[in-house]
């Protein structure tokens, strides 16, 4: 493997995972020319990374830092959809910016402690606001910050901290350098996921999302230069019930496709009953579609993990 990195230009100090690596389907990104030396030591490195089984985490900051460092002075352009708060420092977000970042979109996810504590993300405000300071020593023209509502357990005063979280970061990003700066707020539906606690959990109903994001945009309405990005509620409830991805869901599509049905009543031919299948919280012992893949994740972690958000829902604040 060290000589196909070699063939491809890459220093055997760097880690080959970021960038060069697609880490769900562990393919190589890399588009280099494509002469035969070049297609074998991308044949290589596909085989080897093909065996990977979990996706690579970075050790610590230092390791990212250094790792896009390198690649920046081999001149990739390095590009990486979000950041952990926590995640941002001073050195990296200054490799980023001169390899041509614009846009830096940070995940708070929540803003609360309790919130933070029920989704098990080991941050803090602090760590955002943190980030923000950091952010705002650079030239960059938009602060994208991404939030979830509708998770499970999530009060009015969850939702009404993000507006307040939002007031926060924008004083400070505007602090130093004002002009050509922005801050787009993405606030997304929370859906549930397959292998996680969560997929337990119900989604929130329409008429409850609407409400949520009407706190949120009536919390930051009088905020100079931040922009509101609302994702589509139906299309987030649409993706709820793909996620379950059964039979019934195979079948309603085709009924929708193939009898020009509307989704509404493809799902009632096909035998879902949408409140049933996504509104409502799901049994322990539910076998769900994915439970025939073998990963890495035992169920049993998954339903202790769900029993523990249960249980921090009980302790005191």
């Amino acid at each position: 493997m060290s000589q196909a990195l070699k063939i491809l230009g890459f220093n055997e100090s760097v880690n080959p995972y970021i960038e060069l690596v697609d880490p769900y389907t562990g393919k190589s990104r890399y588009e280099g020319p494509s002469n035969p030396e070049e297609k074998e030591a991308l044949a290589t490195l596909n085989e080897v990374y093909s065996s990977i089984e979990t996706t690579v985490a970075f050790q610590s900051i230092l390791d990212l830092e250094k790792i896009a460092s390198e690649l920046y002075q081999m001149d990739f352009k390095i590009g990486i959809s979000s950041f952990r708060p926590e995640k941002v420092s001073r050195k990296f977000l200054e490799i980023l910016v001169k390899s041509g970042l614009k846009s830096l979109t940070i995940a708070p996810e929540v803003a609360t402690p309790r919130m933070w504590r029920i989704i098990n993300k080991g941050m803090n405000r602090e760590d955002v606001l943190k980030c923000a300071e950091i952010a705002s020593e650079f030239d960059l023209s938009n602060l994208k910050l991404y939030f979830i509502i509708g998770l499970p357990f999530e009060k009015r005063e969850d939702v009404e901290a993000i507006a307040i979280l939002v007031k926060e970061i924008r004083e400070i990003y505007f602090k130093k350098i004002k002009k050509r700066k922005r801050i787009t707020l993405s606030i997304n539906p929370f859906v549930p996921k397959a292998n996680t606690p969560f997929q337990w959990f119900p989604m929130n109903r329409e008429k409850e999302l609407k409400a949520k994001l009407e706190i949120i945009s009536e919390g930051i309405k009088n905020l100079k230069n931040v922009y509101l990005e609302k994702k589509s509620i139906r299309q987030a409830i649409l993706q709820g019930i793909l996620s379950m991805g059964n039979r019934k869901v195979g079948q309603g599509l085709l009924f929708h496709l193939n009898l020009g049905l509307p989704l509404t009543r493809a799902w009632q031919k096909a035998g879902i009953e949408v409140d049933k299948f996504i509104f409502e919280e799901k049994a322990l012992d539910l076998f769900f579609p994915w439970d025939i893949i073998e990963t890495k994740i035992e169920k049993k972690f998954l339903v202790r993990e769900y029993k523990n958000v249960k249980n921090l829902t009980l302790q005191k604040e």
